[in-house]
């Protein structure tokens, strides 16, 4: 297979994309603490709108790591194992950052709701299936760790999609993923009237799952539009104002809370600003460590925030609900930090036992 040039800069890091993931993980976290503080002023009311840039931005890279020559070369008898080592890779790194949260939320939650070690012990077991990240197929999750759905969904997502986009590469990309992406997120629409969806009922399915798949498909569309070449025709210039104002107007919008039954064109805002951005005008000041770290970064504080907020709207304090925010804030990025540090001797460890384990 020839590899087209022109591939090379849409998997390349994408500065903007950085930046704008710390920003809607940022709206994300104060979405959260708000509905702790709810005699406080609502920051972010619609902030779960965050959640579909990052399930577009996931559907755009997953097509665009997927559509490379190393898979798109895969011999039909080699599609099995390389879409299980594909999506291993991707879980045991996600695992690793679950594992840590989901336990520390639950030994928080035991403190301050006075559970017995017991009860502490069956809850523990209870959501296993949300610790090893399957609770979005149908079972129970914690009650105290709602933002952790996100991740369940997307690996849930990637198991399915993992083996199509490697064989059938081209034909879901431009073919299937617009008519998943349209009628998904036109049934839910239909059904819910907004997409502040997680556990309603679809069947076997969470609706949740249904958007997360629905979200993803969206972002395969987006690659397709920027494989295909078409935006080249228009000057980057035009795109990028097209991309700030849809950036712009999704955050607005959940700052603003206009009104929900709007959720569904939100969606497509979004996938328009994502679409502009990696097809679009690359800024090259923004090309730096710092914001890719921040853009690296960003997961982290999304899978953290959670165990800040948790005790943080139990703890009864006069300070004022500003000085709260900042500090909360500022908590959550050191949490999120020493998560990162926590990942990373985990991994300075395995690497070090399979080193050890390869020269025996």
């Amino acid at each position: 297979m020839e590899k087209n040039k022109s591939f090379d800069k849409t998997v390349c890091r994408n500065a903007k994309i950085d930046l704008y993931k710390i920003i809607f993980a940022v709206m994300v976290a104060l979405y959260h603490l708000s509905r702790g503080f709810k005699d406080e002023k609502q920051l972010f009311e619609y902030g779960y709108i965050a959640v579909k840039f990052f399930f577009i931005v996931s559907g755009y890279l997953l097509a665009s790591s997927l559509g490379s020559e190393k898979y798109q070369s895969v011999d039909n008898t080699d599609v099995l194992d390389t879409s299980i080592k594909y999506v291993l890779k991707k879980y045991r790194f996600f695992l690793k950052y679950n594992i840590i949260v989901v336990a520390v939320l639950t030994l928080i939650w035991a403190y301050f709701e006075d559970v017995s070690l017991k009860d502490a012990i069956i809850s523990g077991v209870k959501f296993l299936p949300q610790t090893f990240l399957f609770y979005m197929a149908g079972y129970e999750g914690l009650p105290w760790g709602n933002a952790l759905w996100y991740l369940s969904a997307l690996i849930l997502v990637l198991f399915i999609m993992t083996p199509i986009l490697i064989k059938y590469h081209k034909l879901y990309c431009c073919y299937i993923a617009p008519i998943v992406s349209v009628f998904l997120i036109g049934y839910l629409n239909v059904t819910y009237k907004n997409f502040n969806l997680l556990y309603e009922k679809n069947g076997i399915f969470y609706s949740g799952f249904l958007r997360a798949f629905a979200e993803i498909s969206l972002g395969c569309v987006c690659y397709a539009v920027v494989k295909s070449g078409i935006l080249k025709k228009y000057n980057k210039y035009l795109l990028f104002v097209i991309e700030i104002i849809c950036i712009l107007s999704t955050v607005l919008y959940a700052w603003f809370a206009w009104n929900k039954n709007l959720d569904v064109v939100v969606i497509y805002i979004i996938s328009i600003g994502v679409t502009m951005s990696f097809g679009g005008l690359q800024i090259k000041m923004l090309d730096n460590k710092i914001i890719s770290f921040l853009g690296k970064m960003s997961f982290a504080v999304y899978m953290t925030h959670n165990i800040i907020r948790f005790p943080l709207s139990k703890i009864k304090t006069d300070f004022n609900y500003s000085l709260i925010v900042v500090m909360y804030l500022a908590m959550t990025f050191t949490a999120a930090l020493l998560c990162m540090a926590i990942v990373r001797v985990i991994d300075f460890y395995f690497a070090n036992k399979r080193a050890k384990l390869s020269k025996h």
